[in-house]
């Protein structure tokens, strides 16, 4: 991918490039009122080397501490083309929050791509998670607990960022941009 993110409704998805030995993360905190069980999920598509993976989770979080990881979705491997992959997870009654965390993480030696599009987190449990629903025309703000800028595409503060998401890093680090040439749905 070159260049920062597209202006939003443009096709393309997140692109990851991940360093050597890196643990990549991409995650967005939404406020969740409401007890129950959630799923998180997204589509993704992985060039990763031997020994390397892909996955997402939810961590509860109440104010800056976390309450509980839940358990990762099953991991993706190799070279895989678009696959949706999810997480459900039980709220704690004092958790406020839930960081949504993509992970793309690469063994010793080689690095690794992945691609991500069309998250998605809603109450209830979606082991296999839903068909993508249709793109409005224009991105609405999305209500508490929902998340925004589900296709990666807005940056409407042209910060090379998607807005809603942030990274983190561990490891020896890893390049986070647009790529237009690559896209799930869009």
């Amino acid at each position: 991918g070159e260049g920062g993110f597209l202006p939003a409704m443009q096709s393309g998805a997140l692109w990851v490039d991940c360093a050597p030995a890196s643990r990549c993360t991409v995650s967005q905190l939404v406020p969740v009122a409401d007890a129950g069980q959630f799923t998180f999920g997204c589509w993704l598509k992985t060039d990763l080397p031997a020994g390397s993976s892909a996955h997402v989770y939810i961590q509860w979080r109440k104010g800056n501490d976390t309450v509980r990881n839940e358990s990762p979705s099953p991991l993706l491997t190799g070279k895989q083309d678009w696959t949706e992959i999810s997480c459900v997870g039980t709220k704690p009654a004092e958790a406020t929050r839930a960081l949504l965390v993509i992970v793309v993480q690469t063994a010793q030696g080689k690095p690794g791509t992945a691609w991500a599009d069309d998250a998605w987190f809603k109450a209830g449990s979606f082991p296999k998670g839903p068909a993508p629903p249709p793109r409005p025309a224009t991105q609405a703000a999305a209500p508490p607990g929902q998340l925004v800028n589900t296709s990666f595409e807005t940056d409407a503060d042209n910060d090379g960022q998607p807005d809603g998401w942030s990274k983190a890093i561990h490891g020896q680090g890893f390049e986070l941009a647009r790529d237009a040439t690559v896209a799930h749905t869009g």
